[in-house]
């Protein structure tokens, strides 16, 4: 069975280091517990591609099915209104 690594960002120290997974549960629980103090990144020799709720957890989508980061509400693109009040 392969085995997952990302990189983890401390934000609050600054430091990066790599954290390695025998699982997909240890590795979202894992995020579960640390998001709000730091931040995933994947890595190009341990693609997540094959793990759906890992991928889901890393990347959310809205009810759109984009980036939920970016969604803006009900038609997922902000208004030229709001695009002008700097939103």
């Amino acid at each position: 069975m392969a085995k997952i690594k990302l990189d983890v960002h401390v934000c609050r120290m600054r430091h990066t280091y790599t954290a390695t997974f025998a699982t997909e549960r240890q590795a979202v629980e894992f995020i579960a517990r640390k998001s709000a103090t730091c931040a995933f990144f994947t890595r190009d020799d341990s693609p997540v591609d094959g793990f759906p709720a890992l991928v889901e957890t890393l990347f959310p989508v809205c009810e759109h099915g984009l980036s939920e980061s970016l969604c803006m509400g009900p038609s997922h693109y902000a208004t030229d209104e709001e695009i002008m009040a700097g939103y």
